[in-house]
C-alpha cells in the first residue's frame, strides 16, 4: 500500500467505488468458469473506459492452477503493444510480500531470527526515540509495519540517482521515532528498506541480486526482478495518466515497492501459498513460515483501530460479499497499480495490475469480486453484490455539532473541518465533503459537486471521538480522533491540539527553501506560518516529470519544546519529528531528510 500519496488513493477509491452499479446477481453454475469470466471481462471493459485505464492484466489461481489469464487494453499505446497476461508492470508495494518471504526463508535457513532487535544484524543502526528506553525495534516489528519507523524518508526517495540502502540507514541516525516500537500498526515503506538492508548482510549479496537468485527464480518468475531504474533486458509496460505515456521514476526503496513483474509470475506466490511453501515440488520456505505469514502480528492494540496484518499480508479490511475476510496487499510505483487478494482456506486467488494510476479506485474491488465469482463455481449459486449503505441522517441536539469542528490531521496534511448549520464541511483531495449527523460523533460522508449538488459515499463513515474510548490516553482537554470506516486499512483523523507556541518558534516564521535538485519534485511559495494558533509548513508543490498540476502541501506542526516539534496524529506521513538546527547564520527545519531554510523575511 500505499507510498506519501497511496492513501489519499484508497480515499480516491471510495468516492469512485460506487461508481460501477451495474451489480446484478449473476448465477453461475458449479465449474462454470465461463460465466465468472464473462462478468468479470464486461466489467473491467466498462470501468476501464470510465476511468480512461490504459492497460490492465489480471489472473485467477485456482490451487495449483491458473484459471484464467487476460489481458486488457494497452501495455505501449504508441507502440499498438496489447496488454497479456505476461505483460510486466511495476507493483509497488506489492513488493514487500517478496521482501518478508526471504526473511522467513532466511529465518528457515537459521540466518536470522525475527524476535531480535534489528541492531543484531546492522550493528551500526541507531534512530533517536522520544521515549526513555523504547522496545526494541525486531525485525518481526519491521515486517508488521510496527517497528515505530516514520512512513518515509522523503529526501531522496523518488530521485533520479538515489543512495544505496547502507547510506540510507546510515541516514537513520538523524532521523527519529514516529511511534513507540511493538506498541502501533504504522505503515513505513523505510522499515522494508531496513529489512531489505538486513537482508543484504545475511546473504552478502546486494539486495536486488539475493533477490532474483534466492527467491524469484526459485519461484518460477524468471522474468522478474527487484530494481531502483529500469530493469535491463525485459519489456515493461509504459505508465499512464489519462493515456498520456509518463516516464519511470526511479524508486530508492527497492525492497518496499521496486518489484517489476507479470500477472502470471505474481500467481506463483499464491500457488506457494496454498502448497503451504512449496514450489513446483520445491520447498521454498517452510509450512511454519507460510502459516506465520499469515497470521495477526501485535493483535489487540488499541492505536491499531481494529486492524490486523501479518507478515506482511493484510488481514483485515477486505470482505467478499458471502462475508469471508480477504487476505490482501496492493501498492502503487507512479502510475502503475497491483492488487493481490487471496481466500488461503478456499485457495483461491487474484492479481490484477494496471500500467494507469486510476486503477487504483478499481482493482482491490475488481480482485474481492473475482473471489466471490471463483468461489461460487465450488457449490453453484447466485452471486449477489454486497449492497451499498448510506447510513440515515439524524438530528443532533443545538450546539452539539460545534464539538467536532477544527483544524485536523489527515495522511500528515491539516484539514479544516467547519460546522455549517447542522453538519460538517470540509475539502480533501479537491473535493468537498459534507458529513452529516448519523448518530453521537458518528457521520455519514458526501461529496459536493461544483459545491452545490452532493450525493452519499455508501459504506463509507467517520467515528469522531474522545481518544479514551478507543483506549488511547487524551493528549489534551480538546483532543478528539475521527476513524474512517469501510476502507481497506485504518485512515484517522487526528484533532489538533491547541497548545501554546514558544517564542523560540514564532522567531521562526516567515518564508523558506529547500534544495529539491537532485528531486522529482520542486516547491514554490514555502511559507512558515501561524494559522488558527497552529504552526504550520505551506508550500506549493508539483512533480517535475509527470506534469502534474500545483498542489499545495500544508504540514501541521505542534511544539514539544524549544527546537523539536512533531507531525501529530497515528496514520501514514504522522509522528515524524522537525528539528530546529543552526547552519552558520542560518536556521534549518531538519525534516524527513530535508534542510528547509528558515528566512525569515515575515516583516
Amino acid at each position: 500500500m500505499n507510498f506519501r500519496w497511496i492513501p489519499g488513493l484508497l480515499f480516491a477509491a471510495a468516492l469512485a467505488g460506487c461508481a460501477d452499479q451495474n451489480s446484478e446477481p449473476v448465477r453461475i453454475g458449479k465449474g462454470d468458469l465461463n460465466a465468472v469470466t464473462s462478468t468479470l471481462t464486461a466489467q473491467i471493459e466498462r470501468e476501464m473506459k470510465r476511468e480512461d485505464i490504459a492497460g490492465l492484466s489480471i489472473a485467477l489461481v485456482d490451487d495449483q492452477r491458473i484459471a484464467w489469464a487476460q489481458g486488457f487494453g494497452w501495455a505501449d499505446i504508441e507502440a499498438k503493444r496489447p496488454a497479456t497476461p505476461d505483460t510486466l508492470y511495476r507493483v509497488g508495494s506489492v513488493s514487500k510480500l517478496f521482501t518478508a518471504l526471504e526473511l522467513l526463508k532466511l529465518r528457515d535457513a537459521g540466518k536470522l531470527k525475527l524476535d531480535r532487535p534489528v541492531t543484531a544484524f546492522l550493528p551500526g543502526f541507531t534512530i533517536r526515540s522520544r521515549a526513555p528506553n523504547p522496545p526494541p525495534i525486531t525485525l518481526r516489528a519491521l515486517a508488521a509495519h510496527h517497528s515505530g519507523l516514520p512512513t518515509d524518508r522523503l529526501n531522496g526517495m523518488w530521485a533520479p540517482r538515489p543512495s544505496s540502502l547502507a547510506t540510507l540507514v546510515d541516514e537513520l541516525s538523524d532521523e527519529t521515532l514516529a511511534a513507540v516500537p511493538q506498541t502501533q500498526y504504522r505503515y513505513s515503506n523505510l522499515g522494508f528498506s531496513v529489512l531489505g538492508r538486513v537482508i543484504e548482510v545475511a546473504t552478502g549479496q546486494p539486495f536486488e541480486q539475493a533477490m532474483e537468485h534466492d527467491l524469484l527464480i526459485p519461484l518460477g518468475m524468471k522474468r522478474s526482478r527487484f530494481t531502483q531504474a529500469p530493469p535491463n533486458g525485459i519489456e515493461v509496460a509504459v505508465g499512464y495518466r489519462k493515456n498520456t505515456p509518463l516516464p519511470w521514476l526511479t524508486l530508492r526503496d527497492a525492497p518496499a515497492g521496486g518489484l517489476t513483474s507479470s500477472a502470471v509470475e505474481l500467481a506463483q506466490l499464491l500457488k506457494l501459498v496454498f502448497a503451504d511453501g512449496v514450489a513446483d515440488g520445491r520447498r521454498i520456505v517452510s509450512a511454519q513460515s507460510v502459516a506465520d505469514s499469515l497470521s495477526p502480528q501485535f493483535a489487540g492494540l488499541p492505536a491499531d483501530f481494529g486492524h490486523r496484518v501479518g507478515l506482511s499480508w493484510m488481514l483485515s479490511g477486505v470482505q467478499t460479499a458471502t462475508g469471508d475476510a480477504v487476505v490482501w496487499h496492493d501498492g502503487a510505483a507512479p502510475p502503475f497499480y497491483a492488487a493481490v487478494a487471496m481466500l488461503p482456506k478456499d485457495q483461491l486467488g487474484v492479481v490484477v495490475l494496471s500500467n494507469s494510476e486510476a486503477a487504483g479506485k478499481i482493482s482491490l474491488q475488481l480482485a474481492t469480486r473475482a473471489l466471490d465469482l471463483l468461489k461460487m463455481t465450488r457449490q453453484g449459486g447466485i452471486y449477489r453484490p454486497s449492497p451499498a449503505v448510506e447510513l440515515p441522517a439524524v438530528q443532533l441536539p443545538p450546539g452539539e455539532i460545534e464539538r467536532y469542528a477544527g483544524d485536523y490531521v489527515v495522511f500528515g496534511q491539516m484539514l479544516r473541518v467547519e460546522a455549517q448549520g447542522d453538519r460538517l464541511k470540509t475539502t480533501f483531495q479537491n473535493t468537498g465533503l459534507e458529513l452529516v449527523p448519523a448518530g453521537a460523533g458518528r457521520f455519514s460522508i458526501r461529496a459536493r459537486v461544483m459545491g452545490v449538488l452532493s450525493f452519499g459515499l455508501p459504506n463509507l463513515a467517520i467515528d469522531l471521538q474522545k481518544p479514551s474510548a478507543t483506549g488511547l490516553p487524551d493528549q489534551s482537554s480538546d483532543a478528539m480522533i475521527g476513524l474512517v470506516t469501510g476502507l481497506p486499512a485504518p485512515v484517522t483523523a487526528t484533532r489538533l491540539p491547541g497548545v501554546s507556541i514558544p517564542n523560540a518558534w514564532r522567531g521562526r516564521l516567515g518564508s523558506c527553501d529547500l534544495d529539491t535538485r537532485n528531486q522529482y519534485f520542486e516547491i514554490r511559495e514555502c511559507r512558515f506560518v501561524e494559522e488558527n494558533g497552529h504552526l504550520v509548513l505551506r508550500a506549493s508543490i508539483r512533480g517535475t516529470e509527470t506534469g502534474a498540476e500545483w498542489a499545495e502541501f500544508v504540514l501541521p506542526l505542534v511544539p514539544l519544546n524549544d527546537t523539536e516539534a512533531i507531525v501529530p496524529g497515528y496514520g501514514a506521513g504522522e509522528g515524524g519529528t522537525a528539528r530546529a538546527v543552526a547552519l552558520g547564520n542560518v536556521e534549518t527545519l531538519r525534516y524527513s531528510g530535508f534542510e528547509i531554510r528558515l528566512l525569515r523575511d515575515r516583516r
